[in-house]
């Protein structure tokens, strides 16, 4: 979901995982050490590190890994374009064209 805004982002919306059951949302996969995961979570403030199973399309099966995600709604606001764009570049370079178009 897209909301609150973002100083990164030219105070546009940014976009969110909010928890919510069977649905889907597409991503990419990183490998990450104890340490890296340690120093990615400082910069996450506000959100909950959580524990999921992830289908990985490149290897055609479910793994275990974990994701940042939000408690609550704020309201929404649109992404920039460079945002969006941003977004749709790691879509296709994982190999989700189809899913980066969707944006």
């Amino acid at each position: 979901m897209y909301q609150g805004y973002s100083k990164n982002w030219h105070n546009s919306g940014r976009a969110n995982i909010l928890h919510s059951k069977d649905d889907v949302v597409f991503g990419s996969l990183y490998l990450l050490d104890p340490t890296s995961l340690h120093k990615l979570a400082l910069y996450e403030h506000g959100y909950n590190l959580m524990s999921l199973k992830v289908f990985d399309i490149q290897n055609n099966k479910y793994v275990r890994a974990c994701t940042f995600a939000i408690n609550s709604e704020e309201p929404h606001v649109v992404p920039s374009k460079e945002y969006c764009n941003a977004i749709r570049k790691n879509l296709s370079d994982a190999g989700l064209k189809k899913e980066a178009n969707l944006l």
